[in-house]
């Protein structure tokens, strides 16, 4: 199982149809990157940056 952070911009939307097609079973999670919500630090460890 693998979770999906997503916006839906281009780059976004051409990984999420390749996902679907090679993944099956994949967890879709919205991040709102208009408000900021990928710089917290609980994110940012998801990310290990």
């Amino acid at each position: 199982m693998i979770d999906f952070y997503y916006w839906p911009v281009p780059n976004g939307q051409k990984t999420s149809i390749a996902m679907a097609k090679i993944v099956a079973g994949d967890d879709l999670i919205f991040i709102d990157i208009g408000q900021g919500v990928q710089f917290p630090d609980n994110f940012l460890a998801i990310i290990n940056l």
